[in-house]
C-alpha cells in the first residue's frame, strides 16, 4: 500500500491527509519532486519526501504532455479533494476570526425546511394549532414569520452543525469575500509493506 501525505492549510487551520495511491502516480510524484538530482537511496527508500505546493503540481500537470489518462485522473481527484478541503478550512478560518454580524436565515431556514435538510421539533401546523383557537382568523404570513421566529434558536443550533461552507452560505457570506490565504503541499509518500 502507497499513501500520499497532504498538508493542508486555510486561514490559521490546517490538517493533514492521507491518500492511497497507485505505483504508477507515486513514481510520477517522485520524479516530479526530485527531477532535478536524485539519489539513489531515495529511489528504494520507503519514505520520500515531495514537498509539492498545489501550484507547482498545477504547472507540472499542465506542461506534461503525455501524463497517461488514469494518472492524470487519479492525480487531479487528489488536487481538487486538497484544494477543496483548503478552501473549507480558509472559509471556517474566517467564520472563526470575522465572524457575520448578519444572518441571513429568513431566507435560508424556509428553504431547508422545503428541501427537508432542517426538521424542526415544532412543525408549522403545530405551532398553528398550539397558538391558535380553530375559529381565529390570522395573516397567514404574518404567522409563518411568528413560527419561524419561535424555532429561530433551534435552527441557529443546527446551522452550527454544518461545515463551514454550508454554514457561510446561512450566513450570506459573499462569494468574493476576502477568504485568509489557502494552499496544499503534497508533503512526502510512504511505502507500508
Amino acid at each position: 500500500m502507497i499513501k500520499l501525505y497532504v498538508e493542508i492549510c486555510g486561514g490559521d487551520n490546517d490538517e493533514s491527509r492521507e491518500y492511497e495511491i497507485s505505483q504508477e502516480l507515486a513514481e510520477l510524484l517522485k520524479q516530479w519532486a526530485h527531477r532535478d538530482e536524485q539519489a539513489d537511496d531515495e529511489k528504494t527508500s520507503h519514505e520520500v519526501e515531495l514537498d509539492l505546493t498545489g501550484d507547482e503540481l498545477f504547472g507540472l500537470i499542465n506542461n506534461t504532455d503525455d501524463l497517461p489518462k488514469q494518472i492524470a485522473e487519479e492525480l487531479n481527484s487528489i488536487c481538487d479533494d486538497a484544494d477543496y478541503e483548503a478552501y473549507e478550512l480558509a472559509v471556517a478560518s474566517f467564520l472563526e476570526t470575522d465572524p457575520p454580524t448578519e444572518f441571513f436565515f429568513d431566507e435560508s431556514m424556509p428553504e431547508d425546511i422545503e428541501d427537508g435538510l432542517f426538521i424542526p421539533s415544532l412543525s408549522f401546523e403545530q405551532y398553528l394549532k398550539d397558538t391558535y383557537e380553530e375559529d381565529d382568523e390570522y395573516d397567514d404570513d404574518d404567522a409563518r414569520n411568528e413560527y419561524y421566529e419561535a424555532i429561530s434558536d433551534e435552527y441557529v443550533k443546527w446551522v452550527d452543525t454544518l461545515n463551514p461552507i454550508q454554514r457561510a452560505n446561512r450566513y450570506g457570506l459573499e462569494s468574493d469575500a476576502t477568504l485568509p490565504e489557502y494552499h496544499y503541499t503534497f508533503e512526502n509518500i510512504i511505502v507500508e509493506e
